[in-house]
């Protein structure tokens, strides 16, 4: 779940209001200072070496633990917050008591003056990569967000419903999931995309983006264009903060030693593995009644990589070109191959 989301904001508003207690001298734990800390390092060490102005994204982070709560790397913290004496990677911590059960919770990101993740402890004192890649996938969104027009942008589309000022539409739209034709013309728009993806050299390659976009155009048709520029904006956000996360776990694997988690390597690589598997049955077996808004995840995510290999400056393009990866496909393959 991300964005700036009516649902969000009310989660958000509720858990700062509910602040009776002072806090004790007490800090964020072992674990999650570790975990977060490792999810850090990976979006500095390898996600603003890929991704233009990823610098300037904020990392600030709202941590859900039993007994407190703590925002990090915000600098004037809500009433009822206490500063702490250590900071994590030099983002301050300020610490609060609350009374509320955090396994429900789920992680999110809200926008406003600014982006915040909101995110359970990991509940574990080595490090977790399930867990590092769920803030990785919020911290690219937090990218998403840095983009200054980034939510005139997003209401432009013209998707709110009357009333809706928070941006609800973004997980609450109501996109025809059950309609048979729809979930024919979306059936071949997974498959296309996972046999680009898999494409053994660069002219199938081309070839295969060429087949997904027509299966696009296809699907495009039926959906009509309010519910397009839904499916497109989905896949834009989320599917390519699966991607960024798919990434850096990988990344992460393969330069364990960098983060002293020789260990370790074996963890992130299976998560990275296990969540490209679920993406790619996702699109053999595309079906939107089953998976609804999970389907478009899957395809931005399966575009975003297809991009990669396609080796264009997409990445500066994403930023300027907003909320469709098709368009980024037509300019990629429009080109001649290697540019």
């Amino acid at each position: 779940m991300s964005s700036y989301t009516r649902r969000a904001a009310l989660t958000l508003a509720l858990m700062l209001s509910s602040l009776p207690f002072k806090v004790d001298a007490q800090t964020v734990s072992a674990g999650d200072r570790l975990n977060l800390g490792l999810a850090m390092k990976i979006a500095t060490e390898f996600g603003e070496q890929d991704w233009p102005q990823m610098a300037q994204a904020s990392r600030t982070t709202l941590l859900i633990a039993p007994d407190e709560q703590a925002i990090i790397c915000l600098d004037d913290a809500p009433e009822g917050f206490e500063r702490q004496s250590d900071d994590l990677l030099d983002c301050p911590i300020h610490l609060a008591k609350t009374p509320h059960n955090p396994y429900r919770i789920r992680a999110f990101t809200t926008f406003g003056r600014t982006p915040t993740v909101i995110i359970g402890s990991p509940y574990s004192a080595e490090p977790f990569a399930l867990w590092i890649g769920i803030w990785l996938h919020e911290h690219f969104h937090q990218y998403q967000m840095s983009r200054p027009d980034y939510r005139v942008e997003a209401e432009s589309l013209g998707l709110a419903e009357p009333g809706d000022s928070a941006g609800a539409w973004m997980t609450d739209y109501d996109f025809p999931f059950a309609d048979k034709s729809l979930n024919e013309a979306f059936d071949k728009v997974g498959r296309t995309a996972l046999s680009a993806l898999k494409a053994a050299d660069n002219d199938a390659l081309r070839k295969g983006v060429e087949a997904h976009i027509q299966a696009l155009n296809d699907f495009e048709a039926i959906a009509g264009p309010r519910s397009t520029r839904w499916a497109a904006f989905t896949a834009w956000q989320e599917g390519t903060a699966d991607a960024f996360q798919i990434h850096m776990l990988m990344k992460t694997a393969e330069n364990a030693q960098t983060f002293g988690l020789d260990g370790q390597k074996s963890n992130f690589l299976r998560t990275a593995k296990r969540q490209q598997a679920q993406m790619e049955s996702r699109l053999r077996s595309a079906d939107l009644a089953r998976d609804k808004v999970l389907a478009f995840y899957a395809l931005g995510a399966a575009q975003s990589q297809i991009l990669e290999r396609l080796n264009t400056d997409w990445k500066t393009r994403y930023r300027t070109e907003p909320f469709t990866l098709k368009l980024l496909l037509e300019q990629a393959i429009s080109r001649p191959s290697g540019q």
